[in-house]
C-alpha cells in the first residue's frame, strides 16, 4: 500500500509517519496538536529504546510470552483441579539436573495461585454462583 505523506510535514516527521504506518499517515492532521504529540510519543520511545539498550522495542513480546506461560499453567492448574491429572515433573530431564524439577514445580504453582485468585475474586462477585 503506497503512503501519501502531507507536504506540510518537514523530513523528520515524514520517516516518522512512515515508521508508524498508513493508520497514522491517514489520521494525522498538520495543523492540529495530533503532530506534535506523535512526535512526542516517538521521542519518548526512541529515548526509552537508547536508555534501556534496544530492550524496550521488545517489551510487548516478552509481556505476551509471560501472559501465555502464565495461562498454560493456569490450565494446567484447572486440570490438575478438576480431573486429578497432575504434570510428572519427575520425567522431565534437563542435562540431569534436579534445578529444573524445582523450577518447573514454581511455574506450576504460579498456575495455582492465578487460579485460587480467580475463584477469590469470582466468588465473591454477584456474577457467579456456586452449584455444588
Amino acid at each position: 500500500m503506497p503512503f501519501f505523506l502531507p507536504k506540510q510535514l518537514s523530513g523528520k516527521e515524514q520517516i516518522a509517519c512512515l515508521l508508524l504506518g498508513s493508520y497514522y499517515v491517514t489520521t494525522l492532521q498538520p495543523t492540529s496538536k495530533r503532530r506534535r504529540t506523535l512526535m512526542d510519543v516517538l521521542f519518548l520511545q526512541q529515548f526509552l529504546n537508547l536508555l534501556t539498550f534496544g530492550l524496550w522495542g521488545k517489551l510487548g513480546r516478552l509481556t505476551h510470552y509471560a501472559v501465555d506461560a502464565v495461562l498454560i499453567s493456569t490450565i494446567l492448574a484447572g486440570m490438575r483441579r478438576s480431573t486429578g491429572l497432575t504434570f510428572n515433573t519427575e520425567r522431565v530431564t534437563v542435562g540431569g539436573d534436579k534445578d529444573a524439577n524445582k523450577w518447573i514445580d514454581k511455574y506450576l504453582g504460579v498456575g495455582e495461585w492465578v487460579m485460587d485468585q480467580s475463584v477469590a475474586i469470582a466468588g465473591s462477585s454477584g456474577w457467579f454462583q456456586r452449584t455444588r
